[in-house]
């Protein structure tokens, strides 16, 4: 079985960066609307955009974590996983690794 690629987030303080670096590391469209509307569809379009299995790795920075924004991104992480794994999906499955974290933010999700 070969490895996942990994796609890994850098740390950001703010919401605006985070979605910048999404944007960035994740090759979304120029169309991008940086907001977290955009990003749930564009990673939604992201994971059925291959059979391969991928890591998403999410480093949370402390200013960022127990945010409002914060608890929305990992929620969209989250589903994004959580569809790449539904029964009769056709692209590969997408683990979520955040880290490091806000407290009673779980680690891992597949």
């Amino acid at each position: 079985m070969s490895a996942d690629t990994v796609f890994e987030i850098s740390a950001k303080p703010t919401k605006d960066a985070v979605l910048q670096e999404f944007a960035r590391v994740l090759s979304f469209p120029q169309h991008f609307g940086f907001n977290l509307d955009a990003l749930a569809d564009s990673l939604a379009d992201w994971v059925e955009g291959s059979t391969a299995a991928r890591t998403l790795i999410v480093n949370i920075h402390p200013d960022f974590a127990g945010t409002k924004a914060h608890a929305a991104v990992v929620d969209i992480v989250e589903h994004a996983a959580q569809e790449s794994r539904r029964d009769g999906a056709v692209y590969g499955p997408v683990t979520v690794l955040v880290r490091p974290g806000a407290a009673g933010v779980p680690t891992l999700k597949q």
